[in-house]
């Protein structure tokens, strides 16, 4: 892969990233993909075993501060569930990730370990790709990088301006609330960065195969000029290209083995993280709502909370998509090295050449890859779609929710005013 500004920066964002997640507790050991290695120190240990704790032992407080939660918004029913429902949700996903924290660290670090085995193995075969995907498959690792960190920011920003008091209680809470947060979006990261790499090497793949491809009905054309001298340069191409072609189907197979590995690994994280996502997007799309319908917005035109919660929804939906697209990718590469395999038929091959061809589809088409959310439904486009559809239908019934019950009330005081006034014309009228 060419080196340039991008990558650089993506590779050193990356190392504090992960030097980061050893002070959250996420990781104990520090992985360089630029050096593609993995750095392990004993006080790495030590540093994630103590945040570990910490995170573990002030666990009430978190649920302290879901009982306690006032904004300056208008409260309501709505507010106050949403509120304690997601924290709740939040408290259970930061238990279960920090408890199984050594375990699934030791499946992540192998999964890297394979990959940069592969990478050396296989070097020699790779081809530079364009700088056009490569810079597009950086902006994209450094966008879902930026808004993992601007949701943390936000959620630590508008926590304090929304607080009604402000004592050095409520900073350690909001600070405990702040570094939780960390921990699920570190993880879920951490998922997502595997799965950047594992693309770079399924767009790699294409790429060689599309140049074989080429190749060998560039130097076809060539050698059918030949074939009236009596000999068959074709023939020897065609065994050459064999070993190329059965080289590419070892690696192929080889990085659908760690992208399954992967998936199967840590299907029951993002399964619960993306119910974490679907939850905290029903909440903050009901907060956009009751701040512009809050009295005090309509009085003060106080916009710059309707603002920051505003962008806070705008990063958590694009923080999802581009976890979607990265699944929707792979699928999209894997299929893609189907679709160039189908032209090599185009061209007059030997029988080793059509057979090894015949073995590596049969290799795509047996089990074609998918990546899924603990086998309940796969990740792409079409699964984030229907999750932007169940969300905004999910507000919507809130909201009517709520209109309902406000309308009830006001029914009722109508009903007891009018009530006041026939008996007070009834005590009129008598005296």
């Amino acid at each position: 892969m060419p080196v340039n500004w991008h990558r650089k920066l993506l590779d050193r964002l990356l190392l504090i990233f992960c030097y980061c997640s050893i002070f959250i507790g996420t990781l104990s050991s520090v992985v360089d993909y630029r050096r593609q290695c993995i750095i392990s120190k004993p006080c790495f240990t030590i540093c994630a075993y103590i945040s570990n704790f910490i995170v573990l032992a002030s666990t009430p407080l978190l649920a302290q501060f879901a009982t306690i939660w006032e904004t300056n918004f208008e409260q309501n029913l709505i507010i106050l569930n949403c509120n304690r429902c997601m924290i709740i949700t939040m408290i259970l996903l930061n238990v279960y990730i920090i408890a199984f924290r050594r375990q699934r660290e030791r499946r992540f670090l192998k999964l890297t370990a394979w990959t940069f085995e592969l990478d050396t193995r296989y070097v020699r075969s790779w081809l530079p790709t364009s700088r056009a995907t490569n810079r597009r498959l950086d902006i994209i690792h450094l966008t879902k990088l930026g808004t993992m960190l601007m949701q943390s920011l936000f959620i630590f920003t508008s926590s304090l301006y929304f607080a009604q008091e402000l004592d050095w209680q409520r900073v350690i809470q909001i600070i405990y609330l702040t570094t939780v947060l960390n921990v699920i979006h570190s993880t879920f990261f951490q998922y997502f960065t595997v799965l950047m790499h594992l693309l770079y090497r399924f767009e790699n793949l294409n790429l060689q195969l599309e140049s074989l491809y080429y190749s060998l009905s560039r130097r076809q054309a060539l050698c059918l000029l030949r074939l009236r001298d009596g000999v068959n340069p074709m023939l020897q191409l065609s065994l050459f290209t064999v070993s190329d072609l059965q080289s590419l189907a070892q690696e192929h197979y080889h990085v659908t083995a760690l992208t399954r590995h992967l998936s199967t690994y840590l299907k029951f994280v993002t399964l619960c993280v993306l119910l974490w996502n679907l939850l905290q997007s029903i909440v903050y799309g009901v907060y956009i709502f009751f701040a512009l319908d809050s009295k005090e917005n309509r009085e003060s035109r106080n916009w710059f909370a309707i603002a920051v919660i505003t962008m806070l929804y705008a990063m958590l939906y694009l923080d999802l998509y581009l976890f979607y697209w990265s699944c929707e990718a792979i699928t999209s590469a894997y299929c893609r090295t189907t679709q160039l395999l189908q032209l090599f038929n185009n061209l007059k091959l030997s029988k080793a050449l059509t057979q090894q061809l015949e073995t590596f589809s049969l290799q795509l088409t047996t089990k074609p890859l998918y990546i899924g959310a603990s086998g309940v439904y796969t990740l792409g486009h079409a699964s984030f779609l229907a999750l932007c559809v169940y969300i905004q239908r999910t507000i919507l019934i809130l909201i009517q929710f709520e209109f309902e019950r406000r309308l009830k009330l006001l029914r009722q005081h109508l009903n007891v005013e009018l009530t006041e006034e026939i008996e007070d014309f009834i005590m009129d009228y008598k005296m």
